[in-house]
């Protein structure tokens, strides 16, 4: 039997949904109930990643709607996926629908994003140092984190499954282009004018991280995370359609933790395989709790803007 889920002990009503300690533990009591709360209602086979309705239909359906600003949900499905083990996160439904191409003449997204306009805790790139980008590789079927140093022009990749030759190959393939053609976007916006920089649309240099840590070449997923901090932007800017990490296990996991041990100044060797789970388990928890406390305590997520 579950410990009850009483909502009013919870008290968390912060405006960032995630703590600011990467390995912090959430309340064990509330932390084992909500574990406890995704396993309730599910049905038979809901391990398998062709099922997309998880749950029993009178436990599927929440009865206030989850909205975490850059997306919003009403399924008790959306949480499980990120919480277990071995499933797929969801997409942006607009990107999939567009066929993996976005109209940027009419969105203007990554120029948003570039000039501070789209989130509301963001920075323009102007004002900041490091950018947090991650990065599909359609060919292999997997997520790396791209760091962009501005100050320093460099491109520092992360990858959590390296060691095959002509896969680091197809991740250089991929690299090359966005390391000139960023430098020349950055230039024509202005940034470069604003930072003082001489180099203008000069490509950046690519550095490739040789002792991050490596995932088990286990299981699949993919993910969809956004997160900012005030010194330094991270804008993991995800979308996904339906693509599955090349039998890499928690490629998508491993990024969100690179980025954020790495924006924290914490030490990336931290980032194991054996705290996968741990993770997944933590980020639904504090996605679920803050989206509550919006719904019932009027909280403003500090990730809104249209």
């Amino acid at each position: 039997m579950c410990p009850q889920l009483r909502r009013s002990e919870w008290g968390f009503q912060r405006k960032c949904p995630f703590s600011f300690e990467p390995d912090e533990e959430p309340d064990q009591q509330l932390f084992k109930a909500f574990d406890c709360w995704i396993k309730i209602g599910l049905i038979k086979g809901h391990q398998r990643t062709d099922i997309h309705v998880k749950y029993e239909h009178h436990n599927e359906h929440l009865t206030k709607t989850l909205n975490f600003g850059t997306t919003a949900t009403n399924q008790k499905s959306w949480l499980y996926v990120l919480h277990e083990p071995k499933q797929w996160l969801s997409d942006d439904k607009e990107f999939k629908n567009s066929g993996g191409k976005v109209d940027w003449d009419q969105q203007s997204a990554l120029e948003k994003y570039i000039l501070g306009g789209r989130l509301a805790c963001s920075f323009s790139w102007t004002e900041v140092d490091q950018v947090y980008i991650p990065v599909n590789v359609e060919t292999l079927k997997h997520w790396i984190l791209l760091v962009l140093d501005i100050s320093t022009r460099t491109i520092t990749v992360y990858n959590s499954l390296k060691g095959d030759e002509d896969d680091d190959t197809i991740i250089r393939e991929k690299i090359e282009p966005m390391a000139t053609l960023l430098p020349i976007l950055l230039d024509f916006l202005g940034l470069f004018t604003e930072r003082k920089d001489d180099y203008g649309s000069a490509p950046f240099k690519v550095e490739h991280c040789l002792d991050n840590p490596q995932q088990d070449n286990t299981y699949v997923t993919y993910f969809l995370f956004l997160f900012c901090l005030r010194i330094v932007i991270l804008v993991l800017i995800l979308v996904f359609n339906f693509v599955l990490c090349n039998d890499s296990g928690d490629c998508g996991v491993f990024v969100i933790k690179y980025a954020e041990y790495l924006m924290h100044g914490y030490a990336i060797s931290e980032v194991t395989q054996d705290k996968m789970h741990f993770f997944r388990r933590k980020l639904t928890f504090e996605l679920y709790s803050h989206a509550m406390d919006k719904e019932e305590n009027q909280v403003v997520s500090d990730l809104e803007r249209d």
